[in-house]
């Protein structure tokens, strides 16, 4: 009798969502970005959304730490060390976003087989 209504705000994590978008076969690279801005500008309607590929992840600054210091080198991505260092700015994102949209690469890469693993949906 005492339930407590769910927020329409952002309010924690349990309201957050991680989405992994996979590209079909055919899709251009130009087209399956363009799908995840137009994806991320929807979202963003409903609260704060960001869009990670492994080209943003890599130009990207996360507070004091550079992006560019934990996702090198894809080949990297497949080494413990290196994907801890991910899952914690992925962390960080997460933290400030509603949403996270990881796009995936058109390939089986590390940087794919991450974005499946983190992903909620």
């Amino acid at each position: 009798k005492n339930a407590v209504q769910p927020s329409s705000s952002f309010t924690g994590l349990e309201n957050m969502c991680t989405i992994c978008l996979l590209p079909l076969p055919g899709l251009s690279e130009r087209d399956l970005s363009a799908f995840a801005s137009n994806l991320k500008t929807s979202f963003d309607d409903m609260g704060a959304t960001e869009l990670l590929s492994l080209r943003t992840i890599t130009a990207a600054s996360v507070s004091t730490e550079s992006p560019r210091n934990v996702v090198s080198n894809v080949a990297n991505l497949e080494d413990h060390v290196e994907v801890a260092k991910f899952t914690s700015l992925l962390a960080q994102y997460q933290e400030r976003n509603r949403y996270v949209i990881l796009q995936a690469d058109f390939w089986q890469s590390p940087w794919a087989r991450l974005c499946v693993a983190n992903a909620d949906c």
